[in-house]
Parts: C-alpha cells; structure tokens; sequence
C-alpha cells in the first residue's frame, strides 16, 4: 500500500513539474486582502502560494487609496457592491505579490 502512495505522490510531483514548465512564461498576481493582513496570516497564505508551485518574483506591502482601489476594480463599477468594495479594499493594508 505505502508504493501506491508513493507512487501517487511522484505522479503529483511530475504533473505539477510539467505544469510548471508549460506556465513558465506566464504570471499571475494575487493581493491579499487587508483582514487578512491584520490577522497576520500574510505568511501562511504566501507558504500555500508557493506550496501550489508558484515562485513569488516580487512582493510589497502598501495600503490602496479609495481612488486606486477604485481604478483597480473598475470593471464592477456599474456593480451594486462597488463602492462598499473600494472602501472595504483601502480599510488597511494588502500585499501585492
């Protein structure tokens, strides 16, 4: 039974190593979100980026204005959450990576 397993887990490995040399050109940006932030969990999900095979080129703390989080999120402009989202988005600090 442990040869299965193991098996099953070099089959992960190498599908994700595949995975990742199809992705190489490619990027993705993700933004953790200000209650996150407060809750100091920034380490543990930047750790599940990575564990998901993600290499995390850049990374900067910042807290969004009303305005940029607004030009940020503008293809929901017409949306009813909208606005409760921009002002939701700069209540505290994100981490861009």
């Amino acid at each position: 039974m442990a040869e299965k397993a193991n098996f099953a887990a070099d089959l992960t490995i190498s599908e994700t190593t595949n995975n990742l040399n199809k992705m190489a050109g490619n990027r993705t940006f993700t933004m953790i979100k200000p209650d996150a932030v407060a809750a100091g969990n920034t380490g543990a999900i930047t750790k599940m980026i990575e564990e998901a095979g993600f290499r995390i080129v850049a990374m900067k703390k910042a807290q969004l204005s009303k305005e940029l989080a607004g030009k940020f999120y503008e293809v929901h402009k017409e949306r009813g959450f909208y606005g409760e989202l921009c002002a939701y988005m700069s209540s505290g600090a994100i981490v861009a990576n």
